[in-house]
């Protein structure tokens, strides 16, 4: 039996999301909410993973994220057009396209709804080792227009080397443009490029600017300049990730973030007296902005009290699961 994963659990904390940059490259077009949908799927995955699960929401769940009446046979055609949504993906050696999902079950009596991604994906979403992308779920969910998304990821792809160069046919392929839509380049620039440009950079840990270079006087390519958005810059990097890190370098986490909010030092022979789970789970809560606003004045009193707190939690969990 299939392993079965929940869409809305922990769908708002900042899971990372891994793919492939073959998948960023691809062309293709899927609706803002079918988007949203296939990246919470992805962001269940993890590097377990050697088959795809099923994905399971109720109708209310999947009626809501794709914006679609709350009636059969909304659900249902909208079911049908999912699994005709095609991913095309060329490299210098071949072309292979496939349909993103294989599978939706749609279980009328209990109101819920399973979907599964087509296993050609399999080399792209799974057990990653190189030429991936990581990304935050958080960072994806929150755009607005279906291109800002693109966009971004095929910016963010670029971020360390801070620049990329791309003409604006191929873009436009890689948005899923159909060759009647924006044909006039002023409107592809307004209601694509700098709509995207004006999301990304006001809500993302990226900031995008860009160059247009002419040919005979035509537009035929767009130099993207990619540098870190200092005001949203990501700084919580999920359990996943910090479970990587020494227990040295989660305290000096610990004590950087605390520096820099409370202007205390925190000591470190109070962190080492705590498990790494519960170094874990303050600083987490410290990152996604849980301790903003508090008046502290002795941090060291304060946090060492709170690492007991969470260590006597993470006890009563273990005894009763």
């Amino acid at each position: 039996m299939a392993e079965l994963i929940n869409v809305k659990e922990r769908l708002n904390e900042d899971l990372p999301l891994y793919i492939s940059n073959k998948i960023i490259e691809a062309h293709f077009s899927l609706p803002l909410g079918e988007q949203r949908l296939l990246y919470a799927y992805i962001s269940k995955l993890s590097e377990d993973h050697t088959e795809f699960p099923e994905l399971e929401l109720s109708v209310k769940e999947f009626s809501e994220m794709l914006e679609v009446d709350l009636n059969y046979k909304a659900v249902r055609e909208s079911c049908r057009a999912l699994l005709k949504r095609t991913v095309e993906i060329e490299t210098k050696d071949e072309w292979i396209g496939f349909q993103w999902f294989s599978l939706c079950r749609y279980k009328k009596k209990e109101g819920r709804l399973r979907l599964k991604i087509h296993d050609e994906l399999k080399p792209y979403l799974l057990r990653l080792k190189k030429e991936f992308t990581r990304l935050i779920t958080k960072q994806v969910m929150q755009f607005r227009s279906v291109y800002s998304i693109r966009i971004y990821m095929l910016c963010k792809q670029y971020q360390s080397i801070g620049k990329r160069l791309i003409s604006v046919e191929e873009l436009r392929k890689k948005l899923g443009i159909e060759p009647g839509e924006y044909t006039r380049y002023n409107d592809f620039k307004r209601f694509v490029i700098v709509h995207a440009q004006k999301e990304i950079n006001s809500l993302s840990d990226i900031e995008i600017e860009f160059e247009e270079i002419k040919k005979a006087r035509k537009v035929v390519e767009l130099l993207f300049t990619i540098s870190t958005n200092t005001r949203n810059e990501v700084r919580e990097e999920g359990v996943h990730s910090m479970q990587l890190k020494s227990m040295a370098e989660l305290a000096e986490m610990l004590i950087k973030e605390i520096r820099k909010r409370w202007n205390q030092e925190l000591r470190i022979s109070i962190i080492s007296e705590y498990s790494k789970s519960a170094v874990i789970e303050l600083l987490c809560a410290i990152l996604s902005g849980g301790y903003d606003g508090k008046q502290i004045n002795n941090v060291n009193t304060y946090f060492k009290a709170a690492l007991e707190a969470i260590e006597r939690d993470l006890r009563e969990r273990r005894l009763n699961p």
